[in-house]
């Protein structure tokens, strides 16, 4: 079928993916430590506003809050939480972010292109900010990759068939999704081997069909979150073990990454038509 032949294919469905080759409103990936960051280790993932200055020029701090009770009252008290260094879009809005928060490293891309290029500025990051972490042995508790697909109804509200945007016959939703109506929430869960570790991977699946403003106007969606996070046990969980050296190394962590990647693809296909499979180009190697 052409590509021409799927536009309208799913033209006549009435859905659409929220942008033009690809549904993809975020990604996120992340990695997890066992313990919190110190007050002095956040002090110094301050040192990466000069190496991210081009890449993420916007920086701000996440305040810690806390409130101390004593016989003379309540106090409240305010520390260094986290860090956020962002690039802004054109039109003003978030297009990518690295965030040190907690216990936790994650890189955000709300501007994607491909797989590859997306994956490889979201390494950088990550390694940027890895290299600031003291000691090859601290433990990793997880690492994880996060999709957030989006697509638009703008049939007549009357003619809404969540059977041309969805598979009536997918294992990953619940028969009375195509019977609840416009709106209705789907939540589910399993565990899967993944390629590049001995550790399980928890797959966390949302789907909400919803009403949103979307540039000013109410429009239906249908939002598909897909969490895959490998979670490590004590002993395969040292950081330099898992991340490598490098962001272009054949480490642990590329190996995660790609095998979750190749996860979500294979999630979205056991959930979406063949037409909107095909409309964003899901077999795709680069998507």
């Amino acid at each position: 079928m052409t590509t021409k032949a799927v536009e309208q294919r799913a033209k006549e469905g009435g859905f659409r993916p929220i942008n033009k080759a690809h549904a993809i409103v975020e990604v996120v990936w992340y990695i997890q430590f066992s313990g919190e960051f110190s007050k002095g280790a956040l002090n110094k993932f301050l040192t990466l506003k000069g190496p991210l200055a081009d890449d993420l020029p916007k920086f701000s701090e996440i305040q810690k809050f806390s409130f101390a009770i004593t016989p003379q009252g309540a106090a409240a008290q305010h520390e260094l939480g986290g860090l956020e260094f962002q690039r802004i879009k054109k039109d003003g809005s978030l297009g990518w972010m690295l965030r040190i928060q907690d216990n936790s490293i994650s890189t955000h891309c709300l501007d994607y292109s491909t797989w590859t290029q997306s994956w490889q500025d979201a390494s950088k990051y990550l390694h940027l900010a890895l290299s600031n972490i003291e000691g090859p042995d601290l433990p990793v508790s997880l690492v994880g990759l996060k999709y957030i697909d989006r697509f638009l109804y703008e049939g007549p509200a009357d003619q809404l068939d969540m059977s041309k945007l969805l598979q009536g016959n997918s294992e990953l939703l619940f028969p009375k999704a195509f019977r609840a109506g416009p709106l209705w929430h789907c939540h589910t869960g399993w565990f899967e081997t993944v390629a590049g570790c001995n550790s399980d991977c928890l797959n966390q699946l949302n789907i909400d069909a919803a009403y949103t403003t979307i540039a000013g106007e109410r429009k239906h969606t249908t939002t598909i979150d897909h969490n895959a996070l490998v979670r490590f046990s004590q002993g395969e969980d040292k950081l330099q073990a898992i991340v490598g050296d490098s962001p272009n190394d054949t480490s642990q962590l590329n190996t995660i990454m790609n095998a979750l990647h190749d996860g979500n693809k294979k999630v979205l296909a056991n959930l979406l038509t063949a037409e909107m499979s095909e409309r964003i180009f899901l077999k795709a190697k680069e998507i």
